[in-house]
């Protein structure tokens, strides 16, 4: 179980942490996986940190596209 990103944005001048959990759709139908992301849930809740989860559905082609041209950069160094 992990947090796939902890992302620092900054709102109204001051900088807000959140936490993100990237999974397949149908990830989300099997009982274990909902129990995990749960556990992850509640522990962000505990740090004060707001949470979410994304999946493909929530990712518009354009960002995905635009995502891989960035990963490819990165595995050209």
């Amino acid at each position: 179980m992990s947090t796939d990103f902890l992302v620092d944005v900054v709102r109204d001048g001051k900088v807000v942490t959140g936490a993100i959990a990237v999974k397949p759709a149908e990830e989300l139908d099997k009982p274990r996986t909902i129990e995990k992301l749960q556990i992850e849930r509640q522990y962000w809740a505990d740090q004060g940190i707001d949470w979410r989860i994304v999946t493909e559905r929530d990712v518009s082609p354009v960002l995905t596209r635009n995502l891989e041209w960035l990963r490819m950069l990165a595995d050209d160094h």
